[in-house]
């Protein structure tokens, strides 16, 4: 194990008391299995590293820790009952945090809305539990230690103090960087080098006089858009090397395939440039329509278009929101089940029930989405919240209704659906498409538990608003029941 951990792969760039630390604490059993744990985690990092800032700095975290309990572990005879519980507790926490991180690979990121899986809430929440018991332990440790032990633990952990955590505030990532590579020369050459280039490139851009300017800051509406943007501090028309950059750093789910499909989808060539507005509309719906408005010079044309998620929050948070009271033993008013294709028009269905999504939270309705979630055991997170949800809305198109009846047993659509029906779900229908509005033509078990009753419509993109303001009234009236 020690000279696996102290292989020149493995410690990189370290100073010899750091790796002596290391070695020292993976021969000694009493600290063995966190060793395993942060050695593992660190070796599965590594792997994505580049592709991935998050896991370079999980590699240099679970580095700093390995060193600080090596060096401990060397003069700790004995453990107090109390420490041994902590060392319990770290074990798990650790375990937990290994568990979710190695099954990270599977998420992707989604286009258009973009979801994180660094900054979800299952992962932050793992990462700072095993942090706190981790930190708990060490200072467990440190207690009837000699002067001069204390003192070479201080000052590795004040080492690993300044290294990159496993922060996922991305407005922080930069100037960490910078005291890092400064101070430490803890990141390797070529990070440093990304960095600084990545960086140089954002000042000179933002510097240069711009030959177009599609549109001011403002006219970033889409949410996670106007969150992208104004992270990076992008000039509003920017190369695109120095946007895919920025985005692999925002989204680190992200693949070179789907990135690539973006722009593709935008017809957009390594040598040009391209404006907020244009990402703000890919971040639209009905972006398809509004970019081809855009590249015939027809601004003005794409004003509804380009504001009408943002609008359609802002007019939800004008009203009061909805006063229901979630049932005892609920976590949530509704689960969300859809499929994610395109409709019969073309439009991204997932898009349209993510804004119907996020006007539902304006106006008070906790929902479980998917896309909100998903973040380890897919099956089970998708259980859970069906069974903690009042009400479970299914949003009807025709591949929806197809995935259900079909024969695919493994598909998440018919899971869902089937496991809702199992456990006695109230069921309410959303029809998606206009030729999806008569239920005489429902067949299987959606026919046979929804198509007797009363369904809500959500076929056309003009009257979104009241469409969806006529969802939440029949939403009250059911959980009020």
């Amino acid at each position: 194990m020690g000279d696996v951990l102290c292989s020149d792969g493995f410690a990189g760039s370290l100073d010899v008391g750091l790796t002596t630390a290391i070695a020292v604490g993976a021969a000694i059993p009493l600290l063995g299995e966190v060793f395993k744990l942060l050695g593992g985690l660190k070796t599965h990092a590594e792997q994505f590293a580049k592709q991935e800032l998050e896991c370079s700095r999980i590699s240099v975290w679970c580095t700093s820790m390995m060193g600080v309990l090596g060096r401990l572990a060397k003069d700790s005879k004995s453990l107090s009952a109390e420490t041994e519980d902590l060392l319990q507790k770290t074990q798990q926490a650790l375990e937990d945090l290994v568990e979710l991180v190695m099954a990270r690979h599977e998420k992707k990121g989604i286009m258009g809305n973009i979801s994180k899986f660094w900054g979800g809430q299952a992962y932050q929440r793992k990462s700072e539990h095993a942090h706190l018991t981790l930190d708990q332990l060490v200072r467990a440790l440190q207690l009837g230690l000699t002067a001069e032990t204390k003192q070479q633990v201080d000052i590795l952990l004040k080492r690993s103090e300044v290294l990159i955590k496993m922060d996922v505030q991305l407005d922080r990532i930069d100037a960490k960087l910078d005291y890092i590579g400064e101070g430490l020369n803890k990141q390797t050459v070529e990070m440093r080098m990304m960095h600084q280039e990545m960086m140089s490139a954002l000042r000179a851009q933002g510097q240069q006089q711009q030959p177009v300017a599609l549109g001011p800051a403002e006219a970033i509406t889409d949410p996670e858009a106007k969150s992208f943007w104004q992270r990076f501090g992008l000039p509003e028309v920017t190369e695109w090397r120095i946007f895919k950059a920025a985005i692999q750093r925002f989204d680190r789910t992200l693949t070179e395939e789907e990135i690539e499909k973006m722009r593709n989808d935008m017809d957009i060539d390594n040598d040009r440039q391209i404006s907020n507005m244009e990402f703000n509309i890919y971040c639209q719906p009905s972006w398809q329509d509004s970019l081809a408005e855009l590249r015939r010079g027809n601004v003005g044309e794409i004003g509804n278009s380009a504001k009408m998620s943002m609008d359609l929050i802002s007019k939800a948070e004008l009203l009061e929101p909805v006063e229901v009271p979630l049932k005892e033993g609920m976590e949530y008013h509704v689960f969300l089940t859809h499929e994610w294709g395109e409709d019969e028009k073309g439009r991204p269905n997932h898009g349209r029930v993510a804004k119907l999504n996020k006007y539902l939270k304006a106006r008070g309705i906790v929902t479980w989405f998917d896309e909100d979630m998903l973040e380890g055991d897919i099956e089970e997170e998708m259980c859970a919240g069906i069974d903690q949800s009042q009400i479970v809305i299914v949003f009807v198109t025709k591949r929806y209704c197809d995935k259900v009846t079909g024969k695919d047993e493994a598909d998440y659509c018919k899971k869902e659906f089937k496991y809702a029906v199992q456990r006695k779900k109230h069921l309410i229908s959303v029809v998606m498409e206009d030729r999806m509005r008569d239920t005489s033509q429902w067949a299987g078990t959606i026919g046979m538990n929804l198509g007797s009753k009363k369904y809500k419509a959500l076929v056309e993109d003009e009257g979104f608003e009241d469409a969806a303001e006529a969802i939440v009234q029949d939403l009250v009236k059911s959980l009020s029941q």
